[in-house]
């Protein structure tokens, strides 16, 4: 799993590099809170604690899905 260190206040871009035809339709979720971006790319300004944790990217397309998984986090702090 994609692990990224990030510093409080800092500023971190999620990427989910697809491909597909059709071309897949992509979102990137935040797990803990289920808020949902529409994008291949989010970009998340000034990290809290509330933005830490596990983003999920799904493309799906008629022919089928696939997802990837990206753990943010600050260093040195260790969560379940």
């Amino acid at each position: 799993k994609n692990k990224t260190n990030v510093q409080k206040g800092g500023n971190v871009t999620l990427y989910c590099n697809i491909s597909g035809t059709p071309t897949p339709r992509v979102s990137w979720t935040l797990v803990s809170t289920s808020e949902k971006w529409l994008s291949t790319t989010v970009v998340i300004i000034d990290v809290q604690v509330k933005d830490l944790g596990e983003y999920k990217c799904e493309a799906i397309n008629p022919y089928g899905n696939d997802t990837k998984n990206m753990f943010i986090f600050f260093p040195g702090k260790c969560f379940v």
